[in-house]
């Protein structure tokens, strides 16, 4: 499995990546690097899986490139596999009309919808049993309010709760309030 993070500006760059994390040396031009990532997919013992997080950044031609790169001649099986994880927006970006072909080659789509405030307060406490803190970091108050400012988003969660705990490290505070919870989620 190949991770990637997107905002891949162009097809060249991404296709460079994914070489990489293939252990094949890319090539400077995209046109002499296309037939070894073809060979290295058709002779793979096993699927490549290759995985982009934040999608939503990668532009146009990159995410088209991704529909090029899963063309092979009169084959029926699966030979590559691009998970695509992005934030709400990848859905709607997706949906424009010059992405008909590689939406027609997406078989599996999933939409996380945000957490309530319960999951979110579940959310918070899991995340500080993991780090193995065990006392009460934030009020009930104060995870009311993470929630409201994130909408129950996970990752905005993730980013409000880091900086509210790096602010009362900084400040030496055992217990955050509401007022050290800092504007936006980041």
């Amino acid at each position: 499995m190949i991770y990637l993070r997107g905002s891949f500006g162009n097809p060249a760059e991404l296709l460079k990546l994914i070489l990489q994390g293939m252990k094949i040396d890319p090539l400077h031009s995209i046109t002499r690097t296309k037939p070894p990532f073809n060979d290295a997919v058709a002779e793979a013992k096993r699927t490549p899986v290759i995985v982009i997080d934040d999608a939503q950044d990668t532009s146009t031609e990159a995410l088209l490139m991704l529909k090029a790169m899963t063309n092979f001649e009169a084959d029926s099986s699966h030979r590559i596999t691009f998970i695509l994880a992005g934030q709400p927006e990848l859905a709607a970006i997706l949906h424009y009309s010059h992405f008909d072909a590689l939406r027609a080659r997406i078989h599996i789509s999933h939409t996380l919808l945000p957490m309530t405030l319960e999951e979110t307060i579940g959310y918070i406490e899991h995340g500080l049993k993991i780090v193995n803190y065990s006392g009460s970091l934030f009020s009930d108050n104060d995870r009311m309010e993470i929630f409201r400012r994130t909408g129950g988003i996970a990752r905005a969660i993730n980013s409000l709760c880091y900086r509210a705990i790096l602010g009362g490290a900084i400040e030496q505070k055992q217990i955050i309030d509401t007022a050290d919870i800092p504007d936006g989620a980041g």
